[in-house]
């Protein structure tokens, strides 16, 4: 079968050669690579062309739903993979993404994971990376969404569901949507943990808090509300909720920690109890890094909770809002057939 790779990419000249390198020295080599420029203000064409992609170029960014179906519509693979233009793939993952539909009819996409040697250096985008490649790695093996920046899918289920949702114009859920919509149709998806790329993103503190706030708390929480079902799986597994709740607790219950005894020991039960519930993360980090980046990365990953909190809250208000909690999410895409 022939397998096609479509990337989105914006403004990726620092990564995408990387990704394109590793797609010409996989063990399981593609038929096709096509690469949507979606209105990079720098050309990437010469650098696509280098590495014999199909290039192809929005002139101004439309989103990576977009692009990814711009992709497909020029696309002649009856696989379709789809790579973030920030990644880098290992020799086994295009086999592994593909021969787990090659060798299953029943399975009708699949999605992979991080690793765990991210390639920058800060501390924020090590923690961050490191995050992203827990939660894979702790994931059910029957996934409950898609994953556009390691993911690969049927030709013709993509098409039937009518692609990414173009309402999303900037990187967001439109993957974890497209992944809900296939789920509802009794589409099989399936993560292969073992199908890995390496992230090359470099992360601050504000685009952090921006990205986990704007482009995933509050549009994940309207699609929530919206179809009424939360996926006992990833980031909204139920441990994760209930650790949302400890720090959240335990950020409420400081200014009065010191008024009292029994005041200070409520707030060291919670705080302990949610030091002992992420324990094994805190352990992986350790493993991985080192005890002082484990220990420096517990008030990061606190905050990660508050504020995944307040995106909920955004998201939920939102929802309130006059007419909007009768919305649904528009789905299908416009550019997806061909």
């Amino acid at each position: 079968m022939l397998l096609s790779v479509v990337i989105a990419a914006r403004d990726a000249s620092s990564t995408l050669g990387t990704l394109l390198a590793s797609l010409a020295a996989s063990e399981r080599p593609v038929d096709e690579v096509i690469v949507v420029d979606d209105g990079s203000r720098s050309s990437i064409e010469p650098l696509a062309r280098r590495y014999g992609a199909q290039y192809i170029r929005n002139e101004v960014a439309l989103g990576p739903a977009v692009a990814r179906n711009r992709g497909v519509a020029a696309s002649k693979g009856g696989i379709i993979l789809f790579f973030d233009a920030d990644v880098s793939v290992h020799p086994d993952t295009v086999g592994r993404l593909a021969g787990r539909l090659e060798a299953d009819d029943r399975v009708d996409g699949v999605i992979g994971s991080y690793d765990d040697q991210p390639s920058h250096q800060g501390f924020l985008s090590r923690y961050r990376n490191l995050l992203h490649a827990w939660v894979h790695q702790n994931a059910a093996r029957d996934a409950s969404t898609f994953w556009g920046a390691c993911g690969a899918i049927r030709r013709e289920v993509f098409l039937a569901a009518g692609g990414f949702s173009e309402a999303y114009a900037r990187p967001s859920i439109e993957d974890i949507e497209l992944g809900c919509r296939l789920i509802k149709e009794g589409r099989k998806l399936v993560l292969d943990r073992q199908a890995r790329i390496c992230h090359h993103k470099s992360w601050s503190f504000l685009q952090m808090v921006r990205t986990d706030i704007l482009d995933r708390a509050v549009p994940w929480t309207r699609l929530i509300l919206s179809e009424r079902h939360m996926p006992n799986d990833l980031n909204l597994r139920r441990s994760q909720r209930l650790n949302a709740v400890l720090a959240l607790l335990s950020l409420v219950m400081a200014p009065t920690a010191f008024l009292s005894w029994n005041h200070l020991a409520g707030w060291l039960a919670v705080s302990g109890a949610y030091l002992a519930r992420n324990r094994r993360f805190y352990a992986y980090l350790a493993s991985n890094q080192g005890i002082g980046f484990a220990l420096r990365a517990i008030p990061v990953h606190w905050l990660y909770f508050i504020y995944s909190c307040a995106g909920f809250a955004i998201g939920l208000a939102w929802h309130m809002l006059p007419g909007q909690g009768r919305q649904r999410v528009k789905t299908g895409g416009q550019r997806a057939g061909g």
